[in-house]
């Protein structure tokens, strides 16, 4: 008989990573035999919103409802869309919407074997504004809880979250987190228990298993380097556009654009284009057939060694250590470049066997972690 399994994760947001991680997290935990819910948690909610979490713009959501209303498509209108599609029909969310803590404190879990939280960025202060539901607060005592893959995206954690964080954390039978930054972190909460780090989950489902999840073809044009930018974390800019031009010099590629591309800096370029609201199956896809990958993006950086590609991971000077973490534990971390590294000096190649031994590997060892810590 399948055991229950109820993940709270951050799938609620317009993100490719953020869906597809869900998605991953889903899979792996069926793959294990557990029957996987994702908590149908609303997030961000007034109470983020109360402290401080930045609200969409009153006026900006009328006008795209009357622009939508009118027949006109917005760009993040069409991409909410397109998530939606995704997240409706490839997740199992609950029946049951919680709008805030309480609404999950009044619960009753008692049909689940273990409560989840993870992966992706859900212990991070700066958004979360120290919410004690991804902490699992609410999580009764007797129901084991774990975190799979969490990511605190800071190195050190604010006076003011720190009781919070320790009192909840040290609830948690097994704890694993995505970069070596939350080890310490754990640490220096004073938990005295093992802690695990995970490779996110996006990582723990193999090349070949996307391309089947999400029916990829080879309808594109692999001569190509992709271009993932996100800046929401830190903005790359100037540089990762001037790293694109000097790559697109070596090699005469076409250039692949997608995410929050500011056009201002594509200024003198020739050869490109901005390919943005593709659906999640064709986001994954533009990965897979690129020839090269340039990005900001942590699940960028994820999907491009997932499907063994040449990387440039742009990454911040200090604190969010989730790609360079990453790159470092599979031995590339060369493709992890700060904004002041000389253009020159940029190197997206890599012995693609060694890599893959090394991902190989530590997905075996991960899998096995998830599968002893999900046992009573």
């Amino acid at each position: 008989m399948s055991r229950k399994a109820a993940l709270l994760t951050m799938f609620d947001v317009t993100n490719y990573g953020s869906v597809l991680q869900t998605f991953a997290s889903q899979t792996v935990l069926d793959n294990l035999g557990y029957e996987c819910d994702v908590i149908n948690y609303r997030f961000p909610n007034e109470w983020h919103f109360n402290k401080g979490y930045i609200k969409p713009k009153v006026y900006r959501l009328l006008i795209s409802k009357t622009l939508s209303f009118l027949g006109y498509k917005t760009y993040w209108s069409e991409f909410r869309k397109t998530i939606d599609r995704f997240k409706f029909g490839k997740l199992n969310l609950t029946a049951d919407r919680f709008e805030t803590l309480e609404s999950l404190e009044n619960y009753d879990w008692g049909k689940y074997d273990v409560v989840i939280s993870g992966s992706d960025q859900v212990w991070n202060p700066r958004f979360m504004k120290g919410d004690k539901a991804f902490l699992l607060s609410f999580a009764p005592d007797d129901i084991r809880k774990i975190s799979m893959s969490s990511s605190f995206a800071c190195k050190t954690l604010d006076p003011v979250f720190r009781d919070s964080y320790k009192k909840y954390l040290s609830r948690l039978s097994a704890i694993s987190v995505r970069d070596n930054n939350g080890v310490d972190i754990i640490s220096s909460l004073g938990i005295d228990k093992p802690v695990e780090v995970m490779l996110d989950p996006t990582l723990l489902l193999p090349g070949e298993q996307w391309r089947k999840a999400m029916k990829i073809s080879d309808s594109y044009d692999s001569n190509y380097i992709l271009v993932y930018i996100l800046n929401y974390a830190f903005n790359p800019a100037p540089f990762i556009y001037q790293a694109v031009k000097e790559l697109q010099k070596r090699t005469g590629k076409k250039v692949i654009f997608t995410g929050t591309v500011e056009t201002k800096y594509l200024s003198g370029m020739t050869n490109y284009e901005i390919r943005n609201g593709r659906s999640v199956e064709e986001f994954v896809s533009m990965f897979d057939n690129a020839a090269m990958v340039v990005t900001s993006s942590f699940h960028g950086t994820a999907f491009a060694v997932n499907f063994s590609r040449p990387l440039i991971a742009v990454i911040p000077s200090d604190g969010d250590d989730r790609q360079s973490s990453l790159l470092a534990n599979l031995g590339i971390p060369h493709c992890a470049v700060k904004c002041d590294t000389t253009l020159s000096q940029l190197n997206p190649d890599y012995d693609t066997t060694v890599m893959r031994t090394a991902l190989d590997s530590l997905r075996e060892k991960n899998i096995a972690w998830l599968q002893d810590s999900l046992k009573k």
